[in-house]
């Protein structure tokens, strides 16, 4: 299924490296989640941090490639930041199925989870 997938490109260090940035990338978005207070406001701030996710990551993503890879050329990745239909392809795991496209609605589904989660969470301890 994702014999094609630029992942399988890199070497088994690359191949960490890229989910080591992964991960890192998407504690950062789980942090920013959980700094708001409330369910309704950490779903709200999960939406929008997936938004922004989605809109600047790839240049991130992109100069990695550049470390890991020879010959790639300087350019920018970011464009416009994505539409809401783009948004919901992720959460419906809709569009192409990469690995990339899977994970990011993965991603989106553990942001938005961690509001009703960890509000539960609290409201059983008190």
């Amino acid at each position: 299924m994702y014999a094609g997938d630029s992942f399988f490109l890199l070497s088994g260090v690359g191949q960490g490296g890229l989910a080591a940035l992964s991960a890192l990338l998407a504690v950062l978005a789980g942090g920013c989640v959980l700094a708001f207070t409330g369910p309704t406001m950490r779903m709200l701030a999960a939406l929008a941090v997936f938004w922004v996710f989605l809109w600047l990551t790839p240049q991130i993503y992109y100069l990695y490639y550049q470390l890991v890879l020879d010959d790639l050329p300087w350019q920018l990745i970011v464009s416009l930041p994505p539409s809401p239909d783009a948004l919901l392809d992720r959460f419906l795991f809709r569009g192409p199925a990469t690995l990339s496209n899977h994970a990011k609605g993965v991603l989106a589904w553990a942001l938005l989870g961690l509001g009703p989660l960890v509000f539960a969470g609290r409201r059983l301890t008190k």
